[in-house]
C-alpha cells in the first residue's frame, strides 16, 4: 500500500519476481477493503498516507488477523 506510483510498482516488480502473488492499493481504505475480500501474509505500508496512514492501517488489520505479517515504510528520514 503506498500512494506513489512508482515505488507500488517496484514492490509490485521486485515480489511478483520473488514468486509472490501481489495486490496492490493506494490507500489505508483500500487496502481494509482488500482484507477483507482475500487472504493475505504480508501487508507492505508507507507510514504516510492521507487519511489512515499506514500505521493505523497495520493496528486495524492487526486486531483482526493478529498473525498477519507487517512491513512499514517511509520516504521520510527518521531523526
Amino acid at each position: 500500500m503506498d500512494d506513489e506510483k512508482s515505488v507500488q510498482l517496484l514492490l509490485q516488480r521486485v515480489l511478483s519476481g520473488a514468486g509472490h502473488r501481489v495486490r496492490v492499493v493506494d490507500s489505508g481504505d483500500a487496502a481494509l477493503d482488500a482484507l477483507k475480500n482475500e487472504p493475505f501474509d504480508l501487508i507492505v505500508a508507507d507510514k504516510n498516507l492521507p487519511g489512515l496512514d499506514g500505521l493505523e492501517v497495520l493496528r486495524l488489520a492487526r486486531s483482526q488477523y493478529p498473525r498477519l505479517q507487517a512491513i512499514l515504510v517511509t520516504g521520510f528520514p527518521t531523526p
